[in-house]
């Protein structure tokens, strides 16, 4: 992993999900924490420096990150004047008093109208999540979840040795740090309703697996942009659980903003939850900071008086926040005393400066409301409009000259650029087929008309591990109707048009099938082995040669919420909520193939490796659980995993897979066609 070989967006336009940053993890699986989105950027950041980049690039991509994310985090506070802080020791045992004391706080401090926010860690931390969690819900819920997460109880001793200095991984505290995650991962896949909450946790302590209880995360490379933006949310009010050293250095970077406040900046409320008085006997805080603000004068004094509480009552501890609420006004002294409020004003500014839909819009798990496109900021379909985006994204990484010779390309035919012509070949399989004569004159040739529907896939069994033509030989047209050769066939027609192709089609069939070929279920599919019911889907290569293809998931029925879709169109268009700015910053963060037209042939068998590697988690889980009583050819399948944890899984694949596809598909175009 070079500095180069990025694994994060840096330029992103929202903060993390924990199912973002939990992607690749499988609760049955040791080695699957290895393969998570945080733990890969974890391992960048450690091969590159750490907190000092040794790399210039990579110092400048994370900073492009933490900006982005600081950006993201104060859209998502927005207007908010209700936020609490918990702050509290990492090693604190799951099950233990303290630790469901804070998840109550945490849930009783969230029913009040508090966003709850924390480090994003283990321990105090973690438990402060589970209570916003659970907002809402009866006492006995807290109870049964610490049951769950208190079977894996302890945080293993040595995490901070998981990576090495070099990037090497040792696989031991891998596996012990898959155990103690692996409880959370599986209470998260089984929930339904979530209370909100913000983690703000780093890759300093990467090693310390962020938890998935928080529905949100601000997470950053450079500690001391984290610490400072705990020290903003302090402005809101803290709470200190009981800690050690990190806790304690916590309370008195707090205690000194307090001291050294901006002029008409007011005191933010900080409170010592004082159960089994750890504050006033265990770890005696309070004569200290008595003593030090007595030191700064009677307004010190009295403010210190009037906004620092030591208790054990919950109620107590939320009628106080409640009465400190800060205005927004001392929200923006904050900010400015920690350099912050060029970015708070900027956020405002944009806010006001135009009415828009949010950039990431959910889509529903219902087919019937799927979004309409036309507008960058909505969420997206993988479909027509995910093949207009991979076009537009590859349009913008071309060079001028390579934009004017796409325009030339095109402009007989009405269009000027990829993303224009990207639906193109889905057209001639639809009601309304384009009159063009470019369009006419491929639908005359009697090849193109019996093979171009088989163009657009290849049906290889998800198990498949490399692209090889002659072990695949069973599962490979004979006659190189598939969507790889048919990449290939038209790249090279760019350069050379033919008789079944001209440079036009060619490129409105490579600017298609190159989204194709990087979504898994137009490459890999499921065979059925039905000498068992309800049949069994098989992967393996050599066990399928004899069986019958679900079609790329067309054949598989997905269960509720889902009903109605397919396992194929489900990846088209339903999982993850995509958008252009999003795809467009994930390419710009890749690294371009060197395209010749004697290299693609071996890129084109990469990249479909790499799609076979999307594929296998795209089959990871699917069950089947009967046939369907209308079409016995169809299978009702479930996700044994739960649908949560599939698609926390292989959400974050959707976004990338288009990225990579925009790239490649740009660089193919400004390697061959004549400009």
């Amino acid at each position: 992993m070079t500095e180069r070989n990025i694994p994060f967006r840096p330029i992103r336009d929202g903060l993390y999900t924990s199912a973002e940053l939990s992607a690749g993890f499988d609760p049955n699986e040791p080695k699957s924490l290895a393969e998570m989105a945080d733990f890969r950027t974890f391992r960048y950041f450690v091969i590159n420096g750490r907190a000092t980049p040794e790399h210039p690039y990579a110092g400048m991509m994370e900073a492009l990150h933490d900006n982005s994310i600081l950006q993201a985090m104060f859209a998502f506070l927005g207007g908010r004047n209700r936020i609490a802080a918990i702050m509290g020791g990492h090693r604190e045992i799951r099950g233990s008093a303290n630790y469901r004391n804070v998840a109550i706080l945490g849930k009783r401090l969230s029913e009040a109208g508090f966003l709850m926010a924390s480090g994003g860690g283990p321990g105090a931390m973690e438990a402060t999540h589970l209570g916003a969690l659970l907002k809402g819900e009866p006492d006995t819920s807290l109870d049964e979840a610490i049951k769950i997460l208190a079977t894996a109880a302890t945080l293993p001793h040595n995490a901070a040795n998981v990576v090495r200095e070099d990037g090497t991984v040792d696989d031991g505290i891998v596996r012990s740090l898959h155990e103690w995650s692996a409880p959370a991962h599986q209470f998260m896949g089984l929930r339904q309703n979530k209370g909100e909450s913000l983690a703000v946790p780093t890759w300093h302590y990467g090693h310390e697996p962020v938890t998935p209880l928080a529905s949100h995360a601000a997470k950053y490379f450079q500690n001391s942009v984290r610490e400072d933006v705990l020290l903003y949310l302090a402005a809101q009010g803290i709470v200190f659980a009981p800690g050690r050293a990190g806790t304690l250095q916590e309370v008195f970077q707090d205690a000194a903003q307090n001291y050294y406040p901006s002029q008409g900046a007011g005191f933010a409320p900080m409170v010592f939850y004082d159960a089994d008085e750890f504050w006033t006997r265990t770890l005696p805080v309070a004569p200290l900071l008595e003593g030090l603000f007595k030191l700064g004068g009677k307004e010190k004094e009295e403010a210190y008086r009037q906004n620092v509480l030591f208790s054990a009552d919950l109620d107590v501890i939320i009628e106080f926040l409640q009465a400190r609420a800060p205005s927004q006004e001392e929200m923006h002294l904050r900010a400015k005393k920690l350099g912050m409020l060029p970015l708070l004003e900027a956020q405002a500014e944009r806010k006001q400066a135009v009415i828009r839909v949010p950039e990431a819009v959910e889509v529903s798990h219902l087919l019937a409301s799927r979004f309409v496109a036309g507008d960058a900021e909505l969420g997206i379909l993988w479909s027509a409009d995910r093949h207009r985006v991979i076009g537009e994204v590859a349009d913008q990484l071309l060079t001028a000259a390579a934009r004017r010779a796409v325009a030339e390309a095109l402009g007989h035919v009405g269009s000027s650029t990829l993303g224009e012509v990207a639906d193109w070949a889905d057209q001639l399989r639809g009601a309304a087929v384009p009159k063009d004569a470019e369009t006419t004159a491929f639908l005359a040739n009697s090849a193109n008309r019996a093979e171009h529907p088989r163009w657009h896939y290849l049906n290889l069994p998800f198990g498949t591990e490399r692209y090889d033509e002659i072990v695949l030989q069973p599962f490979i047209p004979g006659d190189g109707a598939h969507v790889v050769a048919i990449v290939q066939r038209c790249a090279a027609a760019l350069v050379t048009p033919t008789a079944r192709l001209s440079r036009t089609n060619a490129l409105r069939w490579l600017t298609h099938l190159v989204g194709d070929l990087h979504q898994p279920m137009h490459l890999g599919c499921g065979y059925l082995d039905e000498s068992v019911e309800p049949p069994r889907l098989v992967g393996d290569p050599a066990l399928a040669r004899e069986l019958t293809s679900d079609r790329g998931g067309n054949n598989l029925l997905l269960p509720t919420p889902l009903e109605g879709t397919n396992l194929h169109s489900y990846w088209d268009g339903v999982l993850s909520s995509v958008t252009l700015p999003q795809v467009k910053a994930a390419a710009e963060a890749m690294s371009s193939p060197q395209v010749t037209a004697a290299t693609l042939p071996l890129l084109v068998s990469e990249w479909v490796n790499e799609t076979l590697t999307v594929c296998r988690d795209a089959y990871w889980s699917v069950r089947i659980i009967g046939r369907n009583g209308a079409d016995r050819r169809k299978m009702v399948v479930e996700f044994a995993s739960g649908l949560e944890a599939y698609e926390r899984r292989n959400a974050v694949h959707v976004h990338r897979q288009m990225a990579r596809a925009a790239v490649r598909l740009a660089a193919i175009v400004k390697a061959l066609l004549p400009q």
